[in-house]
Formats: structure tokens, C-alpha cells, sequence
């Protein structure tokens, strides 16, 4: 395995008829944008929800930065990675700011860094001039804006993003990727 490996998966299946998912091996290396292409139904989802530890697996293992020789099994192992998944995660009744604060909150960013933390993915996300805004005045593009934002907080090892640009236009889906790239290369 290369020595910036970040994720590695090694045969990893699932057997359950209804949820099946096909022996599949990748690595993915620091600072990769990486992605699983598939058609509807063929485990796309459910491979995310394995991979961040919402669903099981019946064989094959996978393990978070190369240097842990230890397959990832218990939720501790999980911490290095976050998610942002298909459908937008908002709060209607809480700022941006709010919701990016709870989400450091969440993802244990040291108390005196949070705001900073804060900042850095609303600069990032261009998201500094919705800090105010409710999450039920948000428009689909700013809405994903945040739940991007919201997986790049703490600096995690791995994001996983599923369906990208779902519920928005190609034109704001481009700024989206080119955001989302950048903050790939901001520490």
C-alpha cells in the first residue's frame, strides 16, 4: 500500500440481498479526490454508510491511514472520517453560524478553537455572508454549501461526499466542486 494512503479497502462485501454489494478493493492517498462511480442501486450509498460506520459488513476490511495496521471495526476508528451525505443535513430553526458551531461541537474542535474553525470552512464554503441566515431561508445551493462545510470541520482524514451536487444546477455544481477542491489544499 502506498505511504499516503489514507483510506485502503480490501475486498469489502456485503451479502444481504436487498443491500448487496460486489467484493471491492481501492486506496484512496492524501489529498485525492477520489470517486465511486455506479449505477442507481448498485451500493454506492450503502458502501458510504459502511465505510463511515452506519452499516455493517459481512467480509474484507478496510483501514484509515495507512500507518493504523488495525482493520477499522470499532467507533473510535471512525473518527478520522466524516461525511457529507446525499441529503442536505440543515437545521431550519439555526444560523449557519449556529449549525456550523453545533457541527465543531460535534466533531470535539478544542472550545477555544471552534470560531476559528468556524471561519476557516465559512471562508472557505464563501459562506461568511449567510452566518445570520436561518437554515429555512437558505436556497439548495447554500444549503449544500453548509453541508460540505459541515464535513471539512476538524480537519478530518477522510470526507466523504455522497452525490456531490445533488439538488443543484450545473452551474453553481462547478463552483461547488471548485470549493470543495480547494479546501482539499487548505490546512
Amino acid at each position: 500500500w502506498p505511504t499516503n494512503a489514507v483510506l485502503v479497502v480490501h475486498q469489502l462485501c456485503r451479502f444481504a440481498s436487498n443491500l448487496q454489494i460486489e467484493p471491492v478493493s481501492f486506496v484512496v492517498r492524501r489529498g485525492q479526490c477520489f470517486g465511486i462511480l455506479g449505477f442507481q442501486g448498485s451500493g454506492k450509498s450503502e458502501l458510504i454508510r459502511i465505510l463511515t460506520g452506519t452499516s455493517v459488513f459481512d467480509d474484507g476490511n478496510f483501514y484509515l491511514n495507512k500507518f493504523d495496521d488495525m482493520p477499522v471495526r470499532y467507533r473510535k476508528q471512525f473518527d478520522g472520517i466524516s461525511c457529507a451525505p446525499q441529503f442536505n443535513c440543515y437545521h431550519e430553526l439555526l444560523t449557519v453560524e449556529e449549525m456550523l458551531m453545533l457541527f465543531a461541537k460535534i466533531r470535539c474542535v478544542d472550545e477555544k478553537h471552534i470560531w476559528t474553525e468556524v471561519q476557516r470552512v465559512g471562508r472557505i464554503f464563501k459562506l461568511e455572508s449567510h452566518f445570520k441566515t436561518f437554515g429555512n431561508s437558505l436556497d439548495r445551493f447554500t444549503q449544500r454549501a453548509v453541508t460540505l462545510a459541515m464535513a471539512f470541520i476538524g480537519g478530518p482524514s477522510l470526507v466523504i461526499i455522497d452525490e456531490p451536487n445533488h439538488q443543484v444546477c450545473y452551474t453553481k455544481s462547478r463552483i461547488l466542486t471548485r470549493l470543495t477542491n480547494q479546501s482539499l489544499s487548505i490546512p
